[in-house]
């Protein structure tokens, strides 16, 4: 509900918080109206231009997608950052203590865990 877009704001920095859920952007919009928003689904195209940014924080979001379209949410987010731009993320860990025995194993690095939708990483 805007904790990273609170402490960049009171950093300096200049930030577009980017959410899924009306209710979450409607929020920032009321309560860090210095900050752009913008509504959109990652995992369909991001509606921002290429090279857009040096920076993007993907704070528990991108593991909610298959590995298939984990990987385009990862190309479209490779497309919007500037050279040598930062993907500063945090995703959830099979030691995470929610995970539990019935997942399907895709590779070593990327678990589907389909009861809660959402992937468990390794690394």
């Amino acid at each position: 509900m805007g904790n990273n877009t609170i402490y960049l704001i009171e950093k300096g920095k200049n930030v577009m918080a980017c959410d899924y859920s009306e209710v979450a952007i409607q929020t920032i919009q009321d309560e860090i109206p210095q900050a752009q928003t913008k509504l959109f689904d990652m995992s369909q195209k991001i509606p921002l231009e290429d090279n857009f940014t040096s920076i993007v924080i993907a704070d528990l979001s991108i593991h909610y997608f298959t590995q298939e379209i984990t990987e385009k949410v990862i190309s479209e987010i490779k497309r919007i950052l500037k050279p040598n731009g930062v993907l500063l993320f945090r995703v959830n860990s099979i030691k995470d203590n929610h995970f539990i025995s019935n997942h399907t194993e895709i590779d070593k690095e990327f678990i589907w865990q389909p009861k809660w939708q959402k992937a468990f990483f390794r690394e």
